[in-house]
């Protein structure tokens, strides 16, 4: 028995076996899928949570030789009542979130990416973590939203949302605003000079992980409240739609209504990937 991941593509073709199983199925190409299965003399199995629109595993349902295995969480006789709960909580976050990872059914087609938003005039005294997410913009607004996250609920408000900023106009905002020098800000890598210059004024900032179905899935997988004041900001998520081709809805985000929802999505990314619950050391705004 072997253990091994598809980052290194002499994995794929250079080995041989009789059985194979690949976990999270959906993160793998066709082309990976074909150079595996040209391999593997006897049988493959592949798990997945149906979150995609549109997979090329789901072709595979139409071939014969195909069986499906369709469980859920309540097959798993092993989960904690704790991990059954968050699961069964999804049904409060967002109804096809609650179809794909607690009912195991495909995601169903919608072309409003979030749907579970909601407005908030109160925030919690505290956060588990709190981050802030940078998109810049000239012609476009620059984005920077505040994110705190307590008891995996996301909230969030709009710290600055304005167009034809300079670089040190928005230095100057960033410390009107009185953004705390320690909280760490997610910005968009594509202007390397700015978060140069950020980092000579004392802000913490660094580049965001902007990989867009997987932020996506980020602010989908957390209830979301949204300050009363931030309008742009709940304008933008509640216009955020997926590209479609005909009757296809495709996963790639329009590019428009995206300013705010990209510095979301960085902050997001930021507190799931990379940080455990812990007390803050900080607070920078006052409601």
């Amino acid at each position: 028995m072997e253990f091994f991941s598809v980052d290194d593509e002499q994995k794929i073709r250079g080995r041989r076996r009789d059985v194979l199983w690949m976990n999270e199925a959906n993160e793998i190409n066709f082309d990976e899928f074909q150079q595996l299965n040209f391999r593997t003399t006897d049988k493959l199995f592949l798990d997945f949570n149906p979150s995609d629109n549109y997979h090329w595993i789901y072709d595979l349902y139409l071939k014969p030789e195909t069986i499906k295995i369709h469980s859920t969480y309540k097959d798993n006789p092993f989960l904690e009542k704790s991990l059954i709960k968050e699961i069964e909580d999804l049904m409060n976050v967002d109804e096809n979130y609650y179809k794909i990872y607690a009912l195991g059914e495909n995601a169903i087609p919608k072309s409003s990416i979030y749907t579970h938003q909601k407005l908030t005039s109160t925030f919690p005294d505290k956060f588990d973590n709190e981050c802030i997410g940078c998109d810049f913009g000239y012609n476009h607004p620059t984005a920077i939203i505040y994110v705190g996250m307590v008891d995996n609920k996301l909230y969030v408000k709009e710290m600055l949302y304005e167009s034809y900023l300079t670089t040190n106009d928005m230095m100057l905002k960033l410390n009107d605003i009185g953004v705390s020098k320690n909280i760490p800000i997610l910005c968009d890598y594509s202007r390397p000079e700015i978060i140069q210059e950020m980092k000579r004024g004392g802000y913490n900032a660094m580049n965001a992980d902007k990989t867009v179905k997987e932020g996506i899935d980020a602010v989908k997988s957390s209830e979301l409240y949204i300050h009363n004041e931030s309008l742009n900001t709940w304008k933008e998520v509640n216009n955020y739609k997926w590209k479609t081709s005909g009757d296809k809805i495709l996963d790639e985000p329009v590019k428009i209504f995206d300013d705010a929802c990209d510095a979301l999505r960085y902050g997001v990314m930021y507190l799931k990937k990379f940080h455990t619950r812990s007390s803050p050391s900080f607070s920078f705004f006052t409601l």
